[in-house]
């Protein structure tokens, strides 16, 4: 059957997936258990998707991991633990 998960030297992590929602400007990434991603190559690979990228949230195995949220001002805060 093969891996679950692709390295990405980007990210600097194992994914599993990414999904993308194009009307609220969200995304998500899921990762190998126990992995985290690269916060500045994570921003970059959803603002090649869509430069209008708001919030990214990211999953460690089936666990949340950090939410990424674009202020008004166009810098992006982190929060780790984010509950969907």
């Amino acid at each position: 059957m093969g891996k679950k998960y692709v390295h990405n030297e980007q990210l600097m992590c194992s994914v599993i997936s990414l999904t993308y929602e194009f009307p609220t400007h969200r995304g998500q990434i899921r990762f190998r258990s126990g992995d985290c991603c690269d916060m500045g190559g994570c921003l970059k690979l959803f603002k090649a998707i869509d430069p209008n990228v708001t919030a990214i949230y990211t999953f460690s195995g089936d666990e949340p991991d950090t939410g990424y949220f674009r202020e008004r001002n166009g810098k992006w805060e982190a929060i780790g633990g984010i509950m969907l």
